[in-house]
């Protein structure tokens, strides 16, 4: 299927919608991070270098992609001044008492250009809240995997680390404090893309019918009903999680094609890492959709391009609402 998104930066705008309240007084400084060409954990790294502060002291509700134009809003344990550089832009917005997390955000707005069409798509009223590429980038399912099933000398290797590769070099077979020379929320990035990897599975399971499409990711593809299915929630597998009837067979006959079960997901070696399930919606609904009308592409002779805005509610991936858009109007059953 031919199409572009995020050819330009500019061409994918997301705005986090919060749900924050600022004052002047507080432990917390609240900021906002305008960026493009680096994702969130690149600019807080940087935040990290230039204020000499730990990264523990800062938080954010969602990582946002590097390639697009994002906003959204961050936190730190201590003071920062405003900086511009050429790749982002921090702007102090107040303080508070408490550190900005996921339940700070409300969801988010999104305005995409979409180009290399030959038609304008028909974008459905739902679609199935997969994860999409952004979660999982080159490996890092697979990482988790290998933490979960206690294969720290091949997680080191997938990892491809100079801090890891360093250690290493110095302490020889020491997979285990290789692997934690990295940052708790990228290994803690890695085992919930694990676990994101098979919730897709399930959901794919779970809306199979004779009247689908299939959607591509970068880790196969995803079946997307026609039909709206009954609205439900799938838990992430974990050790305590409670799935009942098909949710529960789909995993069982999963993790045993992995050679897994429930208890791997307590990590003896990483016991901060054990994490609980926690559940997801099944379906999810655009909000406020408008389309604009085919245009010509300027950066795509011969082709057209559209414009699209709309909401979603946190964690909705909005590339896998465009995807089943362009798919469904390809008629490709």
């Amino acid at each position: 299927m031919n199409y572009r998104l995020k050819q330009v930066p500019e061409d994918f705008i997301v705005k986090e919608i919060p749900k924050l309240s600022f004052s002047e007084k507080g432990n917390y400084t609240y900021f906002s991070i305008a960026k493009n060409r680096c994702n969130t954990e690149e600019v807080i790294q940087d935040l990290v270098t230039r204020f000499s502060l730990p990264r523990k002291l800062f938080s954010y509700a969602g990582t946002k992609d590097r390639n697009a134009s994002t906003m959204q809003y961050a936190s730190v344990r201590s003071r920062i001044r405003p900086i511009v550089t050429e790749r982002y832009e921090i702007k102090i917005v107040g303080c508070g008492d408490a550190p900005i997390s996921l339940g700070d955000l409300e969801g988010n707005g999104f305005e995409i250009t979409i180009r290399c069409l030959d038609s304008l798509p028909e974008f459905p009223s739902f679609f199935i809240n997969y994860f999409d590429d952004q979660r999982f980038g080159t490996n890092n399912h697979l990482i988790g995997e290998c933490i979960v099933k206690g294969d720290f000398r091949k997680a080191c290797e997938l990892s491809h680390s100079d801090e890891v590769s360093y250690h290493l070099a110095q302490h020889q077979n020491d997979f285990v404090g290789g692997m934690k020379k990295l940052p708790f929320k990228i290994l803690t990035l890695y085992v919930h893309a694990f676990q994101s990897y098979l919730w897709n599975l399930v959901a794919c399971r779970l809306v199979s019918q004779e009247n689908s499409y299939r959607v591509p990711y970068i880790l196969g593809d995803l079946v997307m009903p026609a039909m709206q299915p009954d609205p439900c929630k799938i838990p992430f597998i974990a050790f305590d999680t409670e799935a009942e009837g098909d949710i529960e067979r789909h995993y069982s006959d999963i993790l045993s094609g992995l050679k897994l079960s429930q208890r791997d997901f307590v990590i003896r070696k990483f016991p901060e890492l054990t994490c609980q399930g926690g559940e997801r919606d099944l379906v999810t609904f655009p909000k406020d959709l408008v389309t604009g009308a085919l245009e010509e592409d300027d950066l795509n002779p011969g082709k057209k391009k559209v414009k699209v805005s709309f909401g979603l509610d946190k964690g909705a991936y909005a590339t896998m609402f465009i995807k089943s858009g362009i798919y469904s109007s390809s008629g490709d059953r």
